[in-house]
C-alpha cells in the first residue's frame, strides 16, 4: 500500500443493516421498533478494504448489541 495509508495493516468497514421479516419470525427475530415491524433483523458485516472480502458475516435479532457482534 502506498500514500496516506500506508501505516496501516489493514481497513476494516463495519455496516449493520436491519431487514424487516415477517411478522411470523417474531419469536426468532425480535424487532426493536414494534409499532413497524414485529420482527426484523441485523445483519452485521466486517469487510476488509485491502483484502477485498467480507471478515465476517453475522445475523442476529435486530435486538441483539451490536457490541457483542462485530469483532475485529
Amino acid at each position: 500500500m502506498k500514500g496516506t495509508l500506508k501505516p496501516f495493516i489493514d481497513l476494516v468497514i463495519i455496516d449493520s443493516t436491519v431487514i424487516k421479516l415477517h411478522d411470523l419470525l417474531k419469536e426468532t427475530y425480535k424487532a426493536c421498533r414494534t409499532y413497524h415491524s414485529q420482527s426484523a433483523m441485523k445483519l452485521n458485516m466486517i469487510m476488509s478494504v485491502f483484502g477485498i472480502s467480507p471478515r465476517t458475516v453475522r445475523i442476529a435479532s435486530e435486538r441483539k448489541p451490536e457490541g457483542k457482534l462485530l469483532r475485529v
